[in-house]
């Protein structure tokens, strides 16, 4: 099975997060794809109350079948402890973890990074002005390239 893991604040869920997630289903043909909201978001303070949160996904999903979320106990998402418990939950599936353009200038610097791109492919999302080939020029960088990549170009590429 092919897995999309969409991590984030999710406050609110809005119709590009979506759009963004149902494009992926169809054009990098993934079985599901799981919303991961995240307790306490890094550089993010004031967020919703996590079940609010929560029950907000829930609502906004229930209309699209292959949409989901998935809650994990970790406060931030970290590859050294959440994706042990994803291969724990997804061991024989392929993931891919979606995220917006803007969210690849920053992946350079995630710990472990190495470790994730050789278990998951990656499903980016074009946001704002942000081109292709910028975003393209910056994996290629990694010391590590994704096991798969797609590059979407967003349906709401402005919505936040």
């Amino acid at each position: 099975m092919r897995v999309g893991i969409y991590a984030g604040s999710f406050d609110p869920i809005h119709a590009g997060h979506i759009g963004f997630a149902l494009q992926a289903l169809q054009k990098t043909s993934l079985d599901t794809v799981l919303f991961l909201p995240e307790r306490h978001p890094r550089r993010k303070p004031g967020v919703t109350h996590y079940a609010h949160r929560m029950a907000m996904l829930k609502l906004a999903l229930a209309a699209h079948p292959a949409l989901d979320v998935l809650e994990l106990p970790d406060r931030r998402f970290t590859v050294a402890t959440s994706l042990p418990r994803l291969d724990r939950l997804y061991p024989a599936d392929e993931l891919f973890l979606l995220m917006g353009s803007d969210a690849v200038y920053g992946l350079g610097k995630w710990p472990l990074v190495d470790v994730l791109l050789r278990r998951a492919g990656l499903v980016i999302g074009m946001r704002g002005s942000d081109q292709e080939v910028t975003i393209r020029e910056r994996l290629s960088v990694l010391p590590e390239k994704p096991v798969e990549l797609h590059v979407l170009v967003s349906p709401a590429p402005i919505v936040s």
